[in-house]
């Protein structure tokens, strides 16, 4: 099932067995949580115009930021990712960058 318009903020993810954060949706904002240590990918989003913002993502198995299937550009910005074993942001393209990523 798909979100609309959720707010996903000021968490501290460590240690799930697949996504720290899995978004299926549009226009949801995920911001200022700290996700690491997971078995895929920090952050995975799928879906049109989410926001990805001031998270700290690390030391994840997967990415750091995964875009998946994406519809409509999201926006990531401000985000710290270090230490993931695989790319810090990938997946589908036409997103954008705001900014304040630090890699």
């Amino acid at each position: 099932m798909a979100s609309v318009d959720v707010t996903i903020a000021d968490n501290v993810i460590s240690g799930s067995p697949r996504n720290g954060i899995r978004l299926e949706g549009q226009g949801n904002w995920i911001a200022d949580n700290m996700v690491n240590r997971c078995d895929s990918a920090g952050v995975h989003v799928s879906g049109s115009t989410n926001v990805v913002e001031r998270n700290r993502i690390g030391h994840n198995t997967g990415n750091g930021i995964f875009f998946d299937n994406a519809i409509g550009p999201h926006v990531f910005r401000g985000n710290v990712l270090r230490g993931n074993l695989s790319a810090p942001i990938a997946g589908a393209t036409g997103n954008t960058d705001g900014g304040g990523n630090v890699l």
